[in-house]
């Protein structure tokens, strides 16, 4: 069965700061009780989606100066996932976008593109501890995750071969196109092509990784690790590293975790002869998390420090080519509005207090949150002047506040979100200035 929306929101929570994903959508396939009818693959599938109304507002947008955004969509996606006939399933999904009083001078344009596309088109075998799906998919590996915190969801095409269970596995993947939230159709982009780093027409032949999670439990503790080696063609490799350690039981449930990330060059490197970098990949990041869990209620303190490189992309900023200017993935400190990866060397730090609230009017659910964040990195432009580092710190502090209702009784596939916040730094190229954003989502899940 699909996961009840109380019950994705749970999960959306728990990877707030892995992340930030603004609406969850979960890939589950039905389970049938015959594996041997060609036919119920089809008349046992089932449909499943979401109908989205979403509002973004922004001032300062990004730090520009005097450019106010506020644009309002709404849309839907709706996929067919089928029963298994012979470990075999399919799934396919269309999504639709449309803008509403659309006003170019103030347009998000995300939001403001209308949209009709085709989205998921996959096809996937299960066996002896393997599941090998091919297509349009979703994927959930550090830096390539889907996102859908816009109307329509971030997509990839590839191949994904993934061997064991949910807690301990392994899993290998070949990505060959994307599809960003704002796009109707895959192509050999990414995220650099989006804002000028990388020039619109220069394309790749996107990326491979393998990599393996680990779940292991141990004198009343769960170790869990991750190790993943990336490869993002004509960008640059990625080699993370991971380990949490958590506390069992029913009391307060003390956590605390390390990462280590290192990006460096493969050859051709386009960010190299980008319009915002001059400079191949080099990038170290290490952090450190620690925290606790009581019922329901989450306190989270996170550090990372990214290493200054005189020879790197930015002077030591991490290229993500699928999460650039879009989510800081698995980084433990990580603001919601920007990209810990795309602020250069420096420091990073975050706070973050978050509880569940249940049977609240009629039975719902209320998630709630609060989290600041510091941003003491370099930003840019950066450089040196005789030798001596002329970077100086963006000094940037958000502070967000953010719920998700899930309504009870009769409307209990319905939810409300409101995400709102206020950035404050110093940018090199704008001075001491303030970002302001607000987004609020009604949505309807099936």
């Amino acid at each position: 069965m699909r996961p009840s929306l109380k019950h994705v929101h749970l999960m959306m929570l728990g990877s707030l700061l892995v992340s930030s994903p603004l609406v969850a959508h979960a890939q589950t396939i039905p389970s049938s009780p015959t594996d041997d009818s060609f036919t119920e693959m089809f008349t046992k599938g089932s449909f499943n989606g979401t109908a989205s109304l979403m509002n973004f507002s922004t001032h300062n947008a990004y730090f520009a100066r005097g450019l106010n955004q506020d644009t309002t969509a709404y849309g839907a996606n709706v996929n067919f996932y089928s029963a298994p006939y012979k470990g075999f399933t399919f799934g396919v999904g269309g999504y639709i976008q449309r803008g509403i009083d659309r006003n170019d001078n103030h347009l998000i344009t995300e939001l403001g593109n209308n949209q009709n596309n085709i989205g998921e088109a996959w096809l996937r075998w299960q066996g002896a501890g393997f599941t090998i799906t091919g297509g349009n998919q979703q994927l959930s590996i550090p830096f390539a995750t889907t996102w859908n915190w816009r109307v329509t969801p971030n997509l990839f095409q590839g191949i994904d071969l993934k061997y064991g269970t949910s807690e301990n596995y392994i899993e290998a993947t070949r990505v060959y196109r994307y599809k960003w939230w704002g796009a109707g159709r895959f192509s050999k982009t990414n995220m650099y092509n989006l804002d000028g780093t990388v020039p619109a027409d220069r394309t790749t032949s996107g990326m491979w990784s393998i990599g393996a999670h680990g779940t292991y439990d141990w004198s009343n503790i769960t170790w869990t690790g991750d190790a993943w080696h990336e490869a993002y063609h004509d960008f640059d490799n990625i080699d993370y590293f991971q380990g949490k350690g958590e506390l069992d039981g029913d009391g307060i449930r003390p956590f605390a975790a390390v990462q280590f990330i290192h990006g460096y060059g493969n050859g051709k490197t386009l960010t190299a002869n980008g319009t915002n970098g001059s400079k191949d990949a080099q990038s170290h990041i290490y952090g450190v998390q620690a925290g606790f869990d009581y019922k329901t209620f989450n306190l989270s303190l996170n550090y990372d420090h990214t290493t200054l490189h005189r020879n790197g992309y930015l002077d030591g900023a991490l290229v993500t080519p699928y999460a650039h200017n879009a989510a800081s993935g698995p980084i433990f400190a990580q603001p919601f509005f920007t990209s810990t990866q795309d602020l250069g060397a420096g420091n990073a730090y975050l706070i973050s207090a978050s509880n569940v609230f249940n049977n609240v009017i009629n039975h719902g659910q209320l998630i709630a949150g609060l989290q600041y964040s510091f941003m003491d990195q370099a930003g840019y432009p950066t450089g040196y002047d005789n030798g001596r580092y002329t970077g100086k710190s963006l000094n940037q502090s958000e502070y967000l506040a953010y719920f998700i209702y899930d309504f009870g009784g009769a409307l209990s596939h319905l939810s409300l979100q409101d995400w709102a916040g206020v950035q404050v730094a110093h940018r090199p190229d704008t001075h001491h200035d303030t970002f302001w954003q607000n987004r609020v989502v009604l949505q309807y899940s099936f």
